[in-house]
């Protein structure tokens, strides 16, 4: 979006991203597929039973490929990437000729991306390290270090969660323009649906 070059700009189109977006969620699905054949029903403790991974070499793959690079480095990557693309974008800015208003657009975007690249650090580092210390320790011969450890990988782990839905939420408080298009297609699509309800309340109800 910030690029000055045409041929990039060109890649920004919403044909494209749907199309990414089918191939993405197709991957994902395909990827799942192991985790519900290697997960069974193991018994932790007297009276406790959970489901859990009963492959070794899977477990292995989970830690230190999902976790490690598919959720962690690779995603700080892009948004480090992207981010420092948006920025060198944004800082030639004064040096073409655009209109003030794509101007203005530019600089939200840089922010939207920039506050990202922070919030992405912040939720998943933790919880990487948090993984890969109870895959490196044994947790079998202390117990209070297997309480230590689950209560942490409760609290990053919820953390973790928030990364999914945080950028939301970073559109809303760091772009202007972002927000005033939520408002608008909120407001829109409730006042047309109260509309249409009563259009069809007066079709119904007979007049007297």
């Amino acid at each position: 979006m910030t690029s000055a070059r045409r041929q990039w700009q060109q890649f920004c189109n919403i044909k494209l991203a749907r199309w990414f977006s089918f191939i993405l969620t197709l991957v994902w699905i395909l990827h799942e597929i192991p985790a519900i054949v290697y997960s069974d029903h193991v018994i932790k403790a007297p009276n406790k039973i959970s489901c859990s991974n009963v492959n070794l070499i899977y477990q292995q793959y989970v830690v230190y490929v999902y976790v490690l690079l598919l959720t962690g480095i690779i995603p700080i990557i892009i948004n480090i990437l992207f981010g420092s693309l948006a920025y060198y974008n944004v800082r030639q800015i004064p040096y073409r000729a655009v209109p003030v208003v794509r101007r203005e657009l530019d600089k939200q975007l840089t922010s939207m991306v920039l506050v990202q690249v922070v919030y992405t650090v912040i939720v998943v580092v933790p919880f990487i390290v948090v993984v890969i210390l109870m895959q490196s320790t044994n947790l079998s011969r202390d117990s209070d270090t297997a309480e230590a450890f689950n209560f942490a990988y409760t609290i990053v782990g919820n953390l973790f969660y928030m990364y999914f839905v945080g950028p939301f939420y970073i559109y809303i408080f760091t772009s202007k323009r972002f927000r005033q298009q939520f408002l608008y297609v909120i407001y829109h699509r409730y006042h047309q649906q109260n509309h249409q309800r009563i259009v069809i309340m007066q079709q119904i109800v007979p007049y007297v």
